[in-house]
């Protein structure tokens, strides 16, 4: 029996593994295939500018009053110093009222004045009457003691009677010094409280009148206040309590105002730095930190159903020559 067929089984095998071991020894390029990373996109929203650190002012708390009508407003943007005017309020309705009070006071005044002459004359009447009295008294009492058999009983008796009229007639008159005292000394009391109401009238009128000009607090840059309609204030238009007429912002304290979709939520953290770029000047780049994020959602507005959250982030280094408030802007998150 030939042998070349063993030969031929028996070698079948190794050249099988060598045919396995040298088709794996291709280019790794070849054999293994490299997922390509994700590519993450930027978060970018849009800002507004704010100042962190903006005094506002409001119309001064006038009782009976809750409308103004603003008479003179500062110029937008104008840099006011400390005391400077920046609001005039109408008066016109406090002018009148305060006439009406003046004229209450005076009217008061007056009446002290005629109840203090009349009392002082009243008084004086009833010296003259109380010492005409003790005269009359004293007269009867000298004819009453006498001791002379010349005197008649009968006008003895007169006498005394005499005697006993004058005397209540002193006790009448003295009890209404007493009671007239006492009555001048009411009536002033009312009159003078009066006095007193009138001329704290008078008094907070006059203040409120003067709150009517509003002055700068501090040095500052003018940004008026906007109405209910969301426009500018001016001169002329009205003004409610509480709304804000003017606001002096201090331009080296500067944050951005935010409203982040609810969906990117995971990507916002505090500490978190920002680049912002203001839509006035895009060429120019601030870094900015969150120190704040609200807890609560919200929608963007009636028209954009979008849910979002609102942020703030601190400008490091802002640019008061460049920055204003209401500014627009276009943030970017490091990520």
């Amino acid at each position: 029996m030939s042998k070349h067929p063993r030969l031929s089984v028996s070698l079948t095998p190794n050249l099988l593994i060598c045919a396995m071991l040298l088709s794996g020894c291709g280019s790794p390029q070849e054999q293994v295939a490299v997922a390509p990373k994700a590519k993450i996109t930027p978060l970018m929203v849009s800002g507004t500018l704010e100042s962190s650190d903006s005094f506002s002012m409001s119309p001064p708390a006038v009782r009976w009053q809750w409308q103004y009508q603003v008479k003179y407003l500062a110029p937008e943007g104008k840099t006011v110093a400390p005391g400077e005017r920046l609001v005039v309020l109408d008066s016109s309705e406090l002018q009148q009222r305060l006439t009406q009070r003046q004229s209450d006071l005076a009217s008061v005044e007056q009446d002290i004045k005629t109840t203090k002459l009349r009392n002082e004359k009243q008084a004086e009447d009833l010296k003259l009457q109380l010492a005409e009295a003790k005269m009359e008294l004293d007269k009867a009492k000298r004819k009453y003691e006498i001791q002379d058999d010349s005197v008649a009983a009968l006008e003895r008796e007169k006498y005394q009677r005499d005697a006993v009229i004058a005397q209540a007639r002193v006790e009448l008159i003295t009890k209404k010094i007493e009671l007239e005292h006492t009555g001048s000394a009411q009536r002033l009391a009312m009159l003078e409280g009066d006095r007193q109401r009138w001329q704290l009238q008078v008094d907070q009128i006059q203040r409120d009148i003067a709150k009517m000009t509003i002055t700068a607090p501090r040095a500052g840059m003018v940004v008026r206040g906007t109405g209910m309609d969301g426009t500018k204030l001016k001169e002329g238009a009205t003004a409610y309590v509480g709304e804000p007429l003017v606001r002096l912002p201090n331009l080296d304290q500067m944050e951005v105002r935010l409203s982040i979709p609810e969906v990117e939520a995971k990507r916002v953290s505090l500490g978190q730095q920002l680049v912002v770029r203001l839509d006035a000047s895009p060429d120019r780049e601030f870094v900015a930190t969150i120190t704040e994020i609200s807890p609560i959602f919200r929608r963007k507005n009636q028209d954009v159903p979008v849910v979002v959250f609102d942020a703030v982030a601190q400008i490091a280094q802002p640019d008061p020559e460049l920055m204003r408030p209401g500014m627009t802007t276009k943030v970017e998150f490091a990520l």
